[in-house]
This record gives C-alpha cells, sequence and structure tokens, in this order.
C-alpha cells in the first residue's frame, strides 16, 4: 500500500472516530450501564415503574402461555377490557417482546424489562443524532448533546413523564425536518406514525402534550423565519399520491385509537379529584396537579439530586455551561427557536407562575385533559440540551466573542462548586442546618419524594461532592476557554472526557440509589407463568407469594400500585386491594344495589374500600367470595331487563340462590328460561351441586367441563364475571348466547348431564389494530437497529447513493477511498447547521 492510500484510509478512519466513533462510545456507555442492572439482578423499587413492570409482565405471561394479548383482564374488578392498561404497557420494545413472547425462556422476564428500556433509550439516542445533523456541524456536538439528553433520563420510578414523554420527539423533529427539506411524504408520514405511538405509550392524555410540543416547535419556527417555513411547507404540491398518505395517517391513528380505547363503550371511570364528569380538569387543578410547580425546584439543575420520584432536571454543569454560552455568542434563528420552545415550555412547567399554563388550558385543544404542568419540566431540559449543543460548536470555532462570556460563566461555575462544597462538607460533619436548602428542595405537597429516608447521609453528601467537582470542573473548562484562544482543542478534548464522565457518574449513583437487588426468592416468582384459577375469590392482600418475597425497599411509600397488579400478584378479589381507575358498567349497577340503605357509597370504586359488612347478604354469593364462581342452576328466571333485576336482587329476603337473566343487548334473544311472575320475596333456592372441572383459563378464554346431576332438565351455568357484549360460548360444540346474570355476571343455559363448555372474548377490531401494531412495532425495531448499524460502520445518515462508509467498506472489501464522506460532506448526508 503506497503513502497516499496511507493517507486516505487514515483520513477516512479520522473522519469515522469524529463521528461513528463518538456515536458507538455512547453506545458502549450506556450498554455497560444496562449490563451492571442485569448482572447485578437490580429491580425497580417503586412507584410507575413499578406498576409498568407488573403490567407488562402480566401481558407477557398471557403471551407465553397461550399466544394471545390480554383483551380481558380476568382479575381486574371481576373482569374489564384491556383496552386503556394495554396503552400503559406498550412501547416499541415491548410489541416486539410480545410478539416473539411464545419463545423465550420462562425466567427471563427482569432482563427483558432493563433491555427494553435500553432500547427506549437507543431510539432517544437515534433521534438526537440525527437532529444534531440538523443543527451542528461537527461530530463533537451531536456527541455532547447525545451523552446529555441519553445521560440525563432517569426512568426507575416515573418512565412516562421522565422519559416516554420526550423520548421520540428529537426523531419526530428530525423527520419533519426532512420531510420539508425534502418534500417527502414518507418522512412525513414515519414522523405522524412516531406521533401515533404515543397513544399506546403511557397515559392516553400524553399524546396531547406531545402534540402540543410538536406545534409549539412549529409556532417557534414560524415566528423566527416566517416566510422560509411556509415556503417549506408550501412545497408539498398536491398529487395523487397524497390521497394514499392521508389514508395511511388516518389508518394509523385509527389502529392506535382502537388499541387505548377500543370496546370501552360499557366502562366507567374513575372521577378523581379535580376531575370533572368529561374527564377533564379543572383549571385550578390543572395549574397545580402532580407536584410542586414553583421554580425552586429547578435548583435540581445544578445540584444533581434529584430528589422527585416523577421528574429529573439535571443535564451536566458543561451543558448549562455552553446553554448559556449559546445565549451570549449564537444568537442565530435556531438559538432563538430552542431558546423560545425551552422558555415557553418552562413557563407551562411552572403553572400559577405564570399566564402559559392558563392560556394553553383555554386555546391548545384536549390540554384541559392533561392535568400535569409540573411535569413538562424534562422536556424543557430537552431543549436546553439542544442550546447547548450550539453553544459548544461556537466555541469550537474559536471565536474571539466568547473570551468574555466564557470568563463570567467559568466564574459562575466556580463559585458554585465552592458554594456546593461547603454545605456538603458541613452536612457530612453533623452541622444539619446546612441540609435545610435541600430538604425544601424535596419538600412538596405529597408522598413522592425520596428525602431522606433514601439518602442517608454518605450517599446525600456524595451526590452534592460530584455536583461540586462536576461545577469545578466545567468551571475550570470555561475559564480555560476564556483566557486562551490557543486552548480550543484541548478544550474540546477535556468536554468529550468530563461530559460523559459527568452525566454517566451521576446516572449511575442514581440508578444504584433507585434500584435493589434483587433477592433469589423474588426472581424465582419472576417466571412467565399463566394465571392460575382460584375457584373463589379473595379479600387477601398480601397472601401472594409474589408479594412476600418482593424486597422490602421495592414497596415503599412513593409505591403507586393499581388494581391490575392483583394479576401479577395472583389474587383474584372482588375488587382492587389499590387504587381503581376504571370498572365495568355492569359492575357499577351491580354495587349500587348491593349497597344497603344507609351504608357509604363513594360512587366508584376508586377509593378501596372494606364494606363487606355493608353490603347485601346475598352479594359474597353471587361475586363468588362464600360461593365457586362457576355456579350451576337447575332453572333460571327471565327478567325484562337490567333495572327490573336489581330490585329482585336487593330485596331483603334474596339470598343469593336464584339465577335472574336478561338479554345482554337488544340483538339478543330472550333467555330460555321461565318469566319471573311473582309477587313474594325472591326467597326461593334453585342450587345444584354440580361439578365444574376447568381444563384452561386465562385471560381471553375459560374451558371447562360440567357435569349436572339427574332431574334438571334445563340447568344454567353462572360465572362471576362481569358480562360484556364480546365474551362468546359454546356448549358441546354447540354456540350459545352468554345472557346477564343477576345484573352484572355472566350465564349461559346447559343440557342435561355432561356439557363441554367454551367462554372465549374476542373483539375483530382490536385483533387487527393488534396485528397492525405487531408489525409497526417490529419495523420500528428493526429500523432503528439498522440506523445504528449503518451509524456505527456506515454513512451517518447517508443520502441517496451513500451507503457503506468507511467501517463498511472496509469490513467488505478491505478498501478505503477518499470519497468515503464524512460530518459535513454530501455522501455523508451532513448539513450545515440550521439557521432557519
Amino acid at each position: 500500500m503506497g503513502p497516499e492510500a496511507m493517507d486516505r484510509r487514515s483520513s477516512s478512519w479520522a473522519r469515522w472516530a469524529r463521528e461513528s466513533g463518538l456515536f458507538l462510545v455512547i453506545l458502549l456507555l450506556n450498554g455497560l450501564l444496562f449490563l451492571f442492572l442485569v448482572m447485578d439482578d437490580r429491580v425497580v423499587r417503586g412507584h410507575d415503574t413499578l406498576m409498568l413492570y407488573m403490567l407488562r409482565h402480566t401481558f407477557l405471561s398471557n403471551v407465553h402461555a397461550t399466544g394471545e394479548i390480554p383483551l380481558w383482564m380476568p382479575f381486574m374488578s371481576q373482569g374489564s377490557v384491556s383496552s386503556w392498561v394495554f396503552g400503559a404497557q406498550a412501547s416499541v420494545a415491548q410489541g416486539v417482546t410480545l410478539l416473539f413472547g411464545q419463545w423465550l425462556p420462562d425466567n427471563s422476564f427482569p432482563t427483558l424489562f432493563m433491555l427494553q428500556f435500553l432500547f427506549d433509550e437507543t431510539l432517544l439516542l437515534v433521534g438526537l443524532w440525527r437532529l444534531g445533523r440538523r443543527y451542528y456541524s461537527s461530530g463533537q456536538a451531536r456527541f455532547f448533546v447525545a451523552v446529555a439528553g441519553v445521560g440525563s433520563c432517569l426512568w426507575t420510578e416515573q418512565p412516562y413523564f421522565n422519559l416516554y414523554a420526550y423520548y421520540s420527539l428529537p426523531l419526530i423533529l428530525a423527520l419533519l425536518h426532512e420531510a420539508l427539506d425534502e418534500h417527502s411524504r414518507v418522512k412525513l408520514f414515519l414522523a405522524a406514525n412516531l406521533v401515533h405511538l404515543q397513544l399506546a405509550t403511557g397515559p392516553a392524555y400524553l399524546v396531547v402534550f406531545v402534540f402540543f410540543v410538536i406545534v409549539l416547535y412549529a409556532g417557534c419556527a414560524l415566528l423566527v423565519r416566517p416566510g422560509a417555513s411556509l415556503a417549506a411547507w408550501r412545497g408539498f404540491g398536491p398529487r395523487w399520491s397524497d390521497i394514499f398518505w392521508v389514508a395511511a395517517i388516518g389508518a394509523s391513528l385509527w389502529v392506535f385509537y382502537v388499541l387505548v380505547a377500543g370496546d370501552t363503550a360499557d366502562v366507567v371511570f374513575a372521577s378523581f379529584y379535580g376531575r370533572l364528569p368529561s374527564g377533564a380538569t379543572q383549571i385550578d387543578l390543572f395549574l397545580t396537579y402532580g407536584g410542586r410547580t414553583d421554580p425552586f425546584r429547578w435548583a435540581d439543575i445544578l445540584v444533581g439530586l434529584s430528589p422527585n420520584l416523577d421528574f429529573s432536571l439535571y443535564c451536566g454543569m458543561l451543558t448549562l455551561a455552553f446553554a448559556a454560552l449559546a445565549l451570549f455568542c449564537a444568537p442565530d434563528r435556531t438559538t432563538v427557536r430552542l431558546f423560545l420552545c425551552a422558555a415557553l415550555l418552562f413557563l407551562f412547567s411552572v403553572g400559577p407562575w405564570s399566564v402559559v399554563a392558563m392560556l394553553g388550558y383555554y386555546l391548545v385543544p384536549w390540554m384541559a385533559y392533561y392535568r400535569h404542568v409540573c411535569l413538562a419540566a424534562p422536556t424543557v431540559k430537552l431543549f436546553i440540551i439542544l442550546l447547548a449543543g450550539k453553544g459548544l460548536e461556537t466555541a469550537l470555532k474559536s471565536r474571539c466573542s466568547i473570551q468574555g462570556p466564557a470568563k463570567l460563566i467559568g466564574l459562575g461555575l466556580s463559585a458554585l462548586c465552592l458554594a456546593l462544597g461547603a454545605l456538603s462538607g458541613l452536612f457530612w460533619r453533623g452541622h444539619d442546618w446546612a441540609a435545610e436548602p435541600f430538604r425544601a428542595l424535596a419538600k412538596i405537597d405529597h408522598a413522592i419524594s425520596l428525602f431522606p429516608g433514601s439518602y442517608t447521609a454518605p450517599i446525600f453528601c456524595g451526590l452534592v461532592s460530584s455536583a461540586a467537582c462536576s461545577a469545578g470542573l466545567a468551571g475550570l473548562t470555561l475559564l480555560t476557554l476564556g483566557f486562551s484562544r490557543r486552548a480550543v482543542p484541548a478544550v474540546c478534548i477535556l468536554v468529550m472526557v468530563l461530559h460523559p464522565l459527568d452525566l454517566y457518574g451521576w446516572k449511575f449513583r442514581h440508578l444504584f440509589n433507585r434500584t435493589a437487588r434483587a433477592p433469589a426468592e423474588f426472581l424465582e416468582k419472576q417466571t412467565l407463568s399463566k394465571l392460575p384459577y382460584p375457584p373463589r375469590r379473595t379479600l387477601e392482600t398480601t397472601g401472594s407469594s409474589r408479594h412476600v418475597g418482593m424486597p422490602s425497599s421495592t414497596l415503599h411509600l412513593g409505591s403507586y400500585l393499581a388494581w391490575f397488579a392483583d394479576a401479577y400478584f395472583q389474587l383474584d378479589r372482588p375488587w382492587g386491594a389499590y387504587r381503581i381507575d376504571y370498572w365495568m358498567r355492569p359492575l357499577d349497577e351491580f354495587l349500587r344495589y348491593m349497597q344497603l340503605p344507609g351504608a357509604r357509597y363513594v360512587g366508584s370504586l376508586a377509593d378501596p374500600r372494606a364494606v363487606v359488612a355493608d353490603w347485601h347478604k346475598a352479594s359474597h354469593k353471587l361475586v363468588g367470595l362464600t360461593e365457586d364462581k362457576l355456579q350451576v342452576f337447575s332453572t333460571a328466571y327471565r327478567v325484562k331487563d337490567a333495572q327490573g333485576v336489581g330490585p329482585l336482587i336487593s330485596h331483603p329476603a334474596f339470598e343469593g340462590n336464584l339465577l335472574f337473566v336478561t338479554a345482554g343487548t337488544g340483538g339478543d334473544p330472550p333467555p330460555p328460561a321461565r318469566d319471573w311472575r311473582f309477587q313474594s320475596a325472591p326467597n326461593g333456592n334453585a342450587r345444584l351441586q354440580a361439578r365444574c372441572d376447568v381444563r384452561r383459563f386465562d385471560a381471553n378464554n375459560l374451558t371447562l367441563v360440567v357435569d349436572v346431576p339427574g332431574g334438571a332438565s334445563q340447568p344454567w351455568l353462572y360465572y362471576s364475571s362481569v358480562w360484556d357484549r364480546h365474551w362468546r360460548a359454546r356448549v358441546n360444540g354447540r354456540p350459545v348466547t352468554i345472557y346477564r346474570a343477576n345484573l352484572a355476571h355472566q350465564a349461559i343455559p346447559l343440557e342435561p348431564g355432561k356439557n363441554a363448555v367454551e367462554l372465549g372474548y374476542s373483539s375483530p377490531g382490536r385483533s387487527l389494530a393488534l396485528a397492525v401494531w405487531y408489525a409497526v412495532c417490529l419495523g420500528w425495531f428493526l429500523g432503528v437497529l439498522w440506523q445504528v448499524l449503518v451509524m456505527v460502520f456506515g454513512s451517518n445518515w447517508a443520502g441517496p447513493g451513500a451507503v457503506a462508509g468507511p467501517a463498511l467498506r472496509w469490513l467488505l472489501t478491505g478498501e478505503v477511498d477518499d470519497d468515503a464522506g464524512g460530518p459535513g460532506s454530501t455522501r455523508a448526508g451532513g448539513t450545515a447547521p440550521d439557521e432557519g
């Protein structure tokens, strides 16, 4: 190989190191962090992430055992549709996990749960890097921004607002930019599809906020450069193919709507404090709900303590330094746009401290359904990080104008270093008053604070001392930049080393403190196993072996458990042991009738109550507490409608030994039963002692064999699972109608003798939507992995005609040519920083 070829190879590898190599460093840092979590058997400690863990485990267990996603949740308030909880557990990685769930090892879930978050952070990384190509011409700036974004997300207690509310935003914005530049319908559709994925990721109202941020970003772009923004949209001239793309976007929206809201016509939602009957939030609660909104909480961005379970704001001392430098030294259109987005979202997040949140409530459609204004703060952090990239790129260009601001910022960081070091030292020496500022930072209006129980003196001082060191090193870096123009190369190297050490050191310490090492007995209970069939329901709340085996730190006071945790604990309760968000309308009507006169009725199950003594005496039999959930009657009595059943089952003389049935819907045939014509009290007894042998039980199916004793000519099977119109039944291979029984539950007519009964829940619309959702998740999963491979081995999001980069070309051919491309080159898809 000649000197010229060696020079070409050296130059190509240098370009690779400045771009793909830096991307690979972040992948390795993130991979090592998650490798520790997996190898050390770490488990989340509580709050929403523990809820997510349980819910994903429940869904995957059913898929692993049966190959079916739960459309029905049998252990959820005597049975409920799974639509809303499906959205709470969904993600791209979870979709792929469920797709291949049948072939996964039984004990793989704790590892898979961690790997799902690794993919989520990789999606964030890909989006930041791709958006960074819009804003920055150097790989160093993209590296800086990506480290700050990925290294500062903390999902251990709050995965929704602290990660899922913004993790796809960078990629959405990048795709929108590229769609406008290239007039690409495909990329516009991909951006819309990724927005729709937010409908199936976390609370349904989260998409309102995500859409709000996108519109805000577009509005700021229009404000900064109206002519160019309008011209870009006008470049989408009408085409006949637009009919297809509009239909595709509509179909995508329909799919994700069906997934989270399908089959919910008979659902009753909890009326939580501050919610109007429509589900919207009252303005006073909208401005204050979900935690403290005062600006003082932003002290977290300076100290890295993050005492709140719901959000973390620290993003690195150098991030703050270069964000400030961008405002001083790079006031171009991009800087103004990012600053406006950060400022408006900050004002939105402080709720009553500004008018922005109030204007959003009244002017933005559907914003009233979003009531967590304080939890907009992590998205503010995202725009601060993007702004910091502009500051770093300005510093790398070694402009003379940066020296004065760099000195000022460096002195401020040095003062912060001294203050944090002094406070930490005082606290360590026993001066408790020194910790008061941090206690004030942790003080909020409800128990979602980690302080002080989780922060012992060594942990507390370690975190604050680390912040002091980071502030000192960042201050020294900025002072060096301010005093010497020739120090730019050294400063660049220093930033590339100190920045990831700061962020990933902070993230490791918090992940270590906010997770617990799982004992062996806990891990043994995490196998993917189908739900057992308990013949009767229970009032037990802690009798589950999974509950007993959980680490004590996992169920601390900040833990949030919902009623579907019963499925994880494998406890079939007549109502949830924890907070209940929704239940089925037949059950709601049943409860209203079964309450004794004068008993306290709160109007919802959202407040779990031990009011069994205030229930009608027959209720224990009907819900399967003192009798089996599967009961056989010699006959049933037909009542005209559900309103006619209520007075019968709530009659003081009724003992729960008769079966009253009605048609479930107007299209059902009348029940083949005797009319109830008696005017006397319903105090008869039509029960039969029949054996019910359950052969199969899972979320969507129940198969059993019933041996009816002789003498019953028209026997009936009663099942105390809530009636829903999507249930189907077969008796001895013959389809039969499932009737609404005793107001809330199910009943089917049997034949004398032995009966093979099959009950199944089916929903063609949701099944079709699930099939599309599987395909979409797999597509995004493979797409992200492919872009990672291209970024590491290829040509860095290359444009048309550029596929193989220097590393990939060398792996395939052993040769490297001079036209390999790199940051800023045409073949590498590089662009100058976006000034519009």
